[in-house]
């Protein structure tokens, strides 16, 4: 072997074991995060949140089973027509300033038919690391916006907006449903925890834009707009 076939082997193993070391610390980063997840937050079945929500709260939080998957689901009664909830929750654009633990929000191919492929980044409370994921995304208009991960971090990320009028047409009834598969390092009991942490806020900045969207326009107003 000659000199510059070593020079690229060398640096060809270099390249590997630098991409083994970055995996070995975001899954030794995210075993951390989700083991200081499991200790912080105090044991609350999705039974008992979904029957306090039912008491009065604006917002409900627990768990359904869909198919073989178990999802956390979140719902809300926002004071704005669907079509106002609809453009906040496709506004990639303007997405990380809009949900509180996403960083930034590409969308990286427009398939036509309301099919997009859309490149997250996310932070989640308390994590030690970012994560980022590649969702295929499929839009009905006013109604729901679907997706499912086609490549990046976790092993499986499926989920919706549902968007109902309520109200006659003047409220939306809102959720939000997601599962997560974390693979080996991040059992479920794990990042559904994790979610009950981050989704009410989500949920809550969904809930303030379109509200303060929705309001009726003043002269010299600074209330802010869906774009």
């Amino acid at each position: 072997m000659d000199a510059e076939s070593l020079y690229t082997s060398a640096k060809m193993f270099k390249q590997a074991a630098l991409d083994y070391a970055s995996s070995l610390a975001k899954l030794s980063l995210a075993s951390a995060l989700a083991l200081g997840v499991f200790l912080a937050v105090p044991v609350v079945s999705a039974k008992q949140e979904l029957a306090s929500a039912s008491k009065g709260q604006q917002m409900t939080l627990g768990e359904q089973q869909i198919g073989k998957k178990s999802y956390v689901v979140s719902t809300m009664v926002v004071n704005a027509r669907p079509e106002v909830c609809y453009k906040i929750c496709t506004d990639y654009k303007n997405a990380a300033t809009t949900f509180p633990t996403l960083k930034t929000c590409q969308v990286v191919q427009d398939k036509g038919g309301g099919s997009k492929v859309i490149k997250y980044v996310t932070h989640p409370t308390g994590a030690f690391t970012d994560y980022s994921y590649m969702l295929e995304v499929k839009e009905t208009p006013f109604q729901m916006v679907e997706w499912n991960r086609i490549g990046g971090d976790f092993k499986a990320i499926d989920g919706y907006w549902k968007l109902e009028p309520a109200q006659g047409g003047s409220k939306t009834l809102v959720t939000y449903a997601t599962f997560v598969d974390g693979g080996l390092f991040m059992p479920q009991v794990l990042i559904k925890r994790q979610f009950r942490i981050d989704l009410p806020p989500c949920m809550t900045a969904l809930k303030t834009k379109a509200e303060s969207s929705n309001r009726p326009r003043v002269a010299g107003s600074t209330d802010a707009s869906v774009e």
